[in-house]
């Protein structure tokens, strides 16, 4: 989901500069000053985004993913074979709280983003008795 925001506001965002830089080549071919003027500060608007661009690229993942767990992921990878049979707060003491809750046939499963564009994540199966019976990443 939140790779779907950042590539959708990637792509408003070219299409804007690429617009702006289109209407102020057309302006700046104009023989009223005003127009000339309009077309300099649309050279300058998307001057300004298109610096603005790489920064939004590198810091909005990490961003939008703190907005919607509350928390940062993991950012790293934890030895999956470590926590078989862990109580659940044994789990939380050691990687938190997770980022998402999942139940499915009665089973409850806990998800833990290890990285801000949630392509990798540790997946963490606790049985009837509250222990972990089943983790794995998906490296």
């Amino acid at each position: 989901m939140i790779a779907c925001v950042v590539l959708g506001t990637l792509l408003a965002v070219l299409i804007t500069i690429f617009i702006g830089v289109l209407r102020a080549a057309f302006l700046l071919r104009k023989p009223s000053i005003t127009d000339r003027r309009k077309g300099i500060r649309t050279y300058y608007a998307c001057a300004l985004l298109t610096i603005l661009l790489p920064f939004t690229c590198c810091s909005g993942p990490g961003f939008l993913f703190r907005v919607y767990h509350d928390k940062p992921p993991l950012g790293y990878r934890p030895s999956v074979f470590e926590i078989r049979g862990w109580s659940s707060e044994q789990v939380l003491a050691v990687l938190g709280a997770p980022h998402e809750v999942r139940q499915q046939n009665g089973q409850v499963y806990w998800v833990y983003w290890q990285d801000s564009i949630e392509l990798n994540s540790l997946l963490v199966e606790f049985g009837k008795d509250g222990k972990v019976i089943y983790a794995t990443d998906d490296r």
